[in-house]
């Protein structure tokens, strides 16, 4: 309740009893208590008052307290009531419940005290119960709106009629929501009156409205105007709702237009004890079509007009539905109608009988009975009386000629004052609603239909769209029949011409149907005319039954289609077929042909044969698609195979042959021919007899029409040709060869042919030149790559013996040949001999070959490649030649030499027949110049390595002396260099240390102590101990050695061990402090053997160390002095027994030199 004060209504009229009640509810709460203690005052309230809750007693003075709470309950059903008294019995409390009370309470002072909160107990109560209805009430609306659309829809899917929708929402509506029901108001067609489609009331009601206005309810339209109820919902498109008396009187002013009616209205209105309206608009696709209201005797809420605007947006969609079925049915009727009058417009040449049938149609469509139709002198009347006269005839002939759109008249009373002569005639013969309209054909009126109702009758556009064109097609009917005489007058005419023309011509109408066609198109088709006429166009032409345009292939250019799809002349080349099915190419032209209107009737196409230019089109095509194929290719075969085939289908001949010049042997080679089998056949240039021979000589074309007569014809084998030709394959003006073509009839070819033939010569001499100078272009790239490969083979070869084989492999691969020997001069002996051989001429590995009567002495005085290719022609056969001829074939033989120094021959053969080409030669020569080359490399190197292979012994025989005169010079023990030399090698060798770098280990470590050559000898010979000066001199022995080897580039790769060998692995070494890794690793692996030694070999102030004692010592040192990894390694090899064939004594002066060659 907010912060209103609760209104008790305290009937008690004991006032002791009021004031503690009134005390008790004022310290506690905020109300506003009426206190009653008479029968007449709680009368008065009774009537008027509202409270939320009531206090009573069981009694007044005047009136017992049983009756008390009836007439309260009676009056406020819902409000909570509790009764205060001092009876205490349980029968009277009982009593008093039963009869409406909520709740009992004995009057004491301690009840009085809780009085605030046994009310807000009783309202909450009160107020969960009503929430708890109101629910209940929402539900049941709820569902009653899901069950009423259910029935609805339903009802559609029944194929109810609108009406009886409609009569059933009204009905239900009323039933389930306690109203009046609903009224249903549609817009008419011009939309400016609203009618009413079915009353929202019940029969009692409409009972009980009649006997008010002592007449039936008339039917409701309320016209358009300002300030309406009705018309301010269906403009504003939203729904509304009143309980004003005086408005709802308005809404119920708007139903009539009789003032008697109106002045009813509050009459009516009292006895409907109508309290509340709520009207909705009805909207389909955005527009207002009507609306419905509803109405009833207690007042709406705003959960009812949501109910209702949701009900106008469901009866929205069924009258959507239902103008829409209903629309559709009407025009597919209308559609009906005017498909059957064309029909017979179309096939009917009597206009009399036309004109009655077309009345007869329209006359049903509208489903009446009255009308006429007139046309100059023809008429044909339906229904109407014999005294018709004549001037109402003329009258609405006049009326129709005289207007530009149909004349549509609802009713004749209404436009009384507008046609002023008609409207009386009307009357007279009971025509109340009429509907006419002008027969037209072109611009011209020459008549009219009129139809007719005797009741007032609305007419929609619809129906007044199929009137007028009935009249149009009417129209068109009467000029057609009016010119199928002029058409048939001059057709002869016409006919004439058309035989005459020399291009084939047809005439085509709108449905692709033959309409005539003349004699040069029927003689070359084999037609008789009515074999062709009324058959369609694509029937006849191509032989098919749907049109040639939805046929797959969509390319298809119909021009007769064109014409009517763009109305402009149009042209195409495509196929037909004549009555034989032969296909035939024709060239169409179409064009409109016009009637005297201007409008177009049908298509005149005129047809030309070029089967012979599209036959030439395509053979041009294929040659032009066959250069593009020709470009891609490389291989020659493949190019004249394709040329050859693309030649026997193009020229349709029975053999191709193509003969290519081999400028090399002065011969015409026929390899390849097609269309027969037959051997290869070579013909001499020089001499030899055939049109080939002399074509590829004179580079002009030979054409034999008959070869039976010309002995210029050699046929080939058993074949023997009626006909031949012979053109020129020419790249310039050089003859690389010739394409023969030869048929089995006389003069088979034609000039084209022989064009045709000649352009696939010129395709193929282009693509074969191409394919000759790309396989020069690879066999340049393939020579230079097996170039590459050998000159990188020879370059890793170290020795010549290493390098022989390689020229014989090699070589002969590279010119394609099964095998080979290289033979070398021996210039004492003046022989050959053979130093490799390989593959076909491996047996000739050990040969020896005199430098007198054979090839290779021939290739050393002429200093020229020979060559041979049939050893079994030649004379006499020299002696290499002769070692080789079981299995050699053809061969060749190739100087190896360089400028003033010749080395021997290199000899290839092979067991098949091969040319040598010029490219072969250069090729060998390139190969024999890079052998010698190779050859002659491998021998200066051979003489230098032996140079400097003597003078590094040297080198290393002096650091070994240098070695032993340090050990004399500082007593070491004999042999310590040789031992601490060989165990660095093995260590290093151990840890991956490979190659060159040993060599320069071993260096260093002979020459660890060269820096001692500094020391004076009163320190290094100093048989005490040293005092820090003296070590101080002497620790500088390692910056001696790297100024003693460093300005000697042949030892400063060997400094290392040297300068280093005294670091220590955690920087307490000298000279520099060095630490870890920063250590050069051979001064790492150098200071443990060193150690090791010193500890191991007695000097003249101590004994040996035992083994043990030392590998002791030096695994304690790791980490410390020396590289763990380096010990680890060291130890390793020790146990393994490594280092003991190194025993501390002298060895054989041969150490050196074995440990040189351990180093390489």
């Amino acid at each position: 309740m907010g912060n209103r004060p609760i209104r008790i209504l305290l009937i008690d009229a004991h006032a002791a009893d009021v004031n503690k009640v009134k005390t008790a509810l004022r310290q506690d709460g905020n109300y506003r208590i009426t206190v009653v203690n008479q029968r007449a005052a709680l009368s008065a309230y009774l009537a008027t008052g509202e409270f939320d809750l009531v206090l009573m007693d069981v009694c007044l003075e005047d009136w017992k307290g049983v009756n008390i709470l009836e007439a309260v309950r009676k009056r406020w059903p819902d409000i909570p009531v509790v009764v205060l008294t001092d009876q205490s019995q349980t029968n009277i409390a009982l009593d008093i419940m039963s009869r409406g009370a909520d709740m009992f309470v004995y009057k004491s002072t301690a009840n009085i005290q809780q009085l605030p909160t046994i009310f807000a107990i009783i309202l909450e109560r009160k107020r969960c119960r009503n929430q708890r209805k109101n629910v209940e009430i929402e539900l049941r609306h709820k569902n009653a709106e899901l069950e009423l659309l259910h029935d609805l829809n339903q009802a559609v899917n029944r194929g109810e009629t609108l009406e009886q929708i409609l009569t059933r929402l009204s009905v239900d509506y009323r039933r389930r929501f306690n109203c009046f029901g609903v009224t249903v108001y549609l817009l008419s067609d011009d939309r400016q009156q609203l009618i009413m489609q079915f009353p929202g009331m019940s029969s009692e009601q409409i009972e009980l409205v009649e006997r008010i206005i002592r007449r039936p309810i008339p039917k409701v339209r309320i016209p358009k105007r300002p300030h309406s109820w009705y018309w301010k919902v269906l403009e504003s498109g939203q729904p509304a709702m009143t309980s004003d008396p005086e408005v709802i009187e308005a809404i119920m002013a708007e139903l009539t237009e009789n003032s008697t009616l109106k002045k009813l209205i509050p009459q009516i209105a009292r006895a409907l004890h109508i309290t509340s309206v709520i009207s909705a608009p009805l909207i389909v696709q955005g527009e207002s079509v009507g609306l419905i209201d509803t109405s009833r005797q207690t007042p709406f809420g705003q959960d009812d007009l949501q109910r209702v605007e949701r009900l106008a947006g469901e009866v929205s969609l069924l009258i959507k539905r239902q103008m829409t079925e209903s629309q559709l049915k009407r025009r597919a009727a209308q559609q009906q109608t005017l498909n059957r009058i064309i029909t017979a417009a179309t096939r009917e040449t009597d206009l009399q009988k036309l004109l009655e049938t077309a009345l007869g149609q329209v006359l049903q469509s509208f489903d009446l009975d009255t009308g006429a139709i007139w046309m100059n002198t023809w008429r044909a009347y339906r229904n109407l009386p014999p005294e018709f006269p004549a001037q109402i005839t003329k009258a609405a002939r006049d009326m129709a000629l005289s207007i530009s759109s149909p004349i549509a008249i609802a009713d004749w009373e209404n436009v009384q004052e507008q046609y002023t002569e008609l409207a009386p005639l009307m009357r007279k013969f009971n025509i109340r609603a009429s509907l006419t309209s002008s027969i037209v054909a072109g611009e011209e009126h020459i008549g009219g239909l009129s139809i007719a109702a005797a009741t007032p009758r609305s007419w929609d556009q619809s129906e007044i769209d199929l009137a007028e064109a009935i009249g149009y097609q009417l129209g068109a009917v009467a000029r057609r029949l009016q010119l199928l005489k002029e058409v048939t007058a001059t057709r002869d005419y016409y006919k004439h011409i058309l035989d005459a023309l020399h291009d084939e011509i047809l005439i085509i109408d709108h449905q692709y149907r033959i309409v005539d066609a003349n004699e040069p198109f029927l003689r070359r088709m084999g037609y008789r005319l009515e074999e062709v006429v009324g058959k369609y166009c694509y029937q006849v032409s191509h032989q098919i039954s749907v049109p040639c345009w939805q046929q797959s292939d969509s390319n298809h250019i119909c021009p007769v289609l064109n014409v009517w799809k763009t109305g402009e002349a149009a042209r195409s080349i495509h196929l037909h077929y004549d009555v034989k099915g032969q296909p035939i190419w024709l060239d169409l032209a179409a064009s409109a042909l016009q009637d005297s209107d201007g409008c177009s009737r049908w298509v005149i196409e005129a047809a030309r044969e070029v089967t012979a230019e599209i036959n030439l089109r395509t053979r041009l095509d294929a040659i032009y698609q066959l250069g593009q194929s020709l470009t891609l290719l490389r291989d020659e075969s493949v190019i004249i195979k394709k040329v050859l085939a693309t030649a026997i289908d193009l020229l349709d001949i029975s053999m191709a042959a193509c003969g290519l010049v081999d400028e090399q042997a002065n011969e015409l080679d026929y390899r390849y021919i097609a269309g027969m089998t037959a051997e290869q056949l070579r013909l001499p240039l020089d001499g030899g007899r055939g049109i080939g021979v002399a074509v590829a000589r004179t580079g002009k074309t030979i054409y034999l029409p008959d070869t039976s007569t010309d002995s210029r014809y050699v046929g080939v084998g058993n074949w023997h040709a009626a006909s031949a030709i012979c053109v020129p394959m020419k790249v310039g003006e050089r003859v690389i060869g010739v394409l023969d073509g030869e048929a089995e009839k006389v003069a088979a070819f034609s000039p084209q042919d022989q064009q045709l033939l000649q352009a696939l010569a010129d395709q193929a001499a282009m693509a074969v030149e191409n394919a000759r100078l790309y396989q020069q272009v690879q066999r340049q790239l393939d020579d230079l790559r097996a170039l590459f490969q050998m000159s990188a083979t020879l370059r890793d070869a170290v020795s010549a013996e290493e390098m022989y084989p390689i020229i014989v492999s090699q070589g002969a691969q590279a010119l394609n040949m099964d095998g080979g020997v290289l033979l070398q001069w021996d210039d004492r002996a003046s022989v050959f001999k053979a130093v490799a051989a390989s593959g076909l001429l491996a047996h000739l590995k050990s040969v020896t070959i005199p430098g007198e009567g054979s090839i290779s002495g021939y290739v050393r005085r002429t200093r020229r490649i020979y060559t041979f290719s049939d050893p079994d022609s030649a004379d006499h056969i020299p002696a290499d030649l002769r070692t080789m001829v079981e299995d050699v074939t053809s061969g060749v033989w190739a100087p190896i030499m360089t400028e003033g120094w010749f080395w021997g021959t290199l000899v290839l053969g092979s067991a098949q027949p091969q040319r040598f080409t010029a490219q072969d030669k250069h090729l060998l020569t390139s190969i024999a110049t890079m052998a010698a080359t190779a050859i002659q490399r491998s021998s200066l190197f051979e003489s230098l390595q032996q140079s400097h292979q003597a003078l590094t012994r040297a080198y290393d025989t002096t650091l070994e002396g240098w070695a032993r005169a340090l050990e004399l010079r500082d007593q070491e023990t004999e042999g310590h260099s040789r031992r601490v030399t060989e165990m660095t090698l093995i260590v290093a060798r151990e840890m991956g240390i490979r190659g060159e770098q040993l060599l320069h280990i071993r260096r260093g470590a002979l020459l660890h102590d060269i820096g001692k050559m500094g020391i004076p000898d009163n320190i290094l010979l100093k048989p005490g101990k040293l005092n820090d000066a003296e070590w101080k001199v002497m620790r500088l022995h390692p910056v001696y050695a790297r100024q003693f080897l460093q300005n000697i580039e042949y030892l400063r790769p060997a400094l290392n061990i040297p300068y280093c060998h005294h670091e220590r692995w955690d920087g307490s070494g000298y000279p520099r402090g060095l630490a870890g890794e920063a250590i050069p690793l051979e001064a790492r692996i150098f200071s443990v053997v060193d150690v090791w030694d010193a500890l191991t070999s007695p000097r003249p102030y101590r004994d040996a160390w035992p083994q043990e004692r030392a590998k002791a010592y030096i695994q304690d040192q790791a980490g410390k002095m020396f590289d763990p990894q380096v010990v680890k390694v060291f130890l390793r090899l020790l146990d393994k027994g490594a280092f003991s064939s190194l025993a501390n004594d002298d060895t054989s002066p041969g150490g050196a030199q074995q440990a040189n060659d351990n180093a390489h």
